[in-house]
């Protein structure tokens, strides 16, 4: 199925997600469903055939994760740390590296996109979860400088997955 085109962003990087409330659930009736964009965070309905309404999506997540491999480094409230972010969305994170963090603490998480360019600065990321060397961060009041630069390196992580070119790392 062809991703349909966002109507806030106008880019066609959206993601199938699940239904919310009676008025999808009506909608699907006419083969439209919910989409999450991918670059903007907006969900919208949209014309989709081929999808019946009782369709399972692979997992429950709204945004596309791409694997990626940026070194970063992080300090949160009970220290600090340096690993590889190993998976990226336009809402958060995953990354490998050794830190005693706790889920629910806060984090400030600096990661390296290019050797030519500063760090992407996530300010206010969130501990979702942790496993034994890997840990999850939801970024949480991104600075719109910061917000854009990561929107732009989803959209390029979203054409190579598309093509299926490698992801990129530095």
């Amino acid at each position: 199925m062809r991703s349909p085109r966002c109507p806030w962003c106008l880019k066609t990087a959206a993601r199938p997600v699940r239904w919310h409330g009676l008025w999808e659930r009506l909608a699907a009736a006419l083969f439209y469903g919910p989409f999450r964009c991918q670059l903007c965070n907006k969900r919208f309905l949209a014309f989709c055939p081929g999808r019946p309404a009782d369709a399972r999506l692979t997992d429950g997540r709204e945004y596309e994760r791409f694997p990626v491999g940026f070194p970063t480094a992080f300090s949160g409230e009970l220290g600090w740390g340096r690993g590889t972010v190993v998976d990226l969305s336009v809402n958060g994170c995953s990354v490998k590296g050794r830190a005693h963090l706790q889920p629910g603490g806060l984090l400030l998480l600096e990661f390296h996109v290019s050797q030519y360019s500063p760090p992407v600065e996530i300010k206010r990321g969130f501990v979702r979860w942790t496993t034994g060397d890997k840990f999850g961060v939801e970024f949480r009041d991104v600075e719109h400088e910061q917000a854009m630069r990561l929107r732009e390196l989803i959209e390029d992580c979203w054409s190579l997955h598309r093509t299926g070119a490698s992801s990129p790392s530095v």
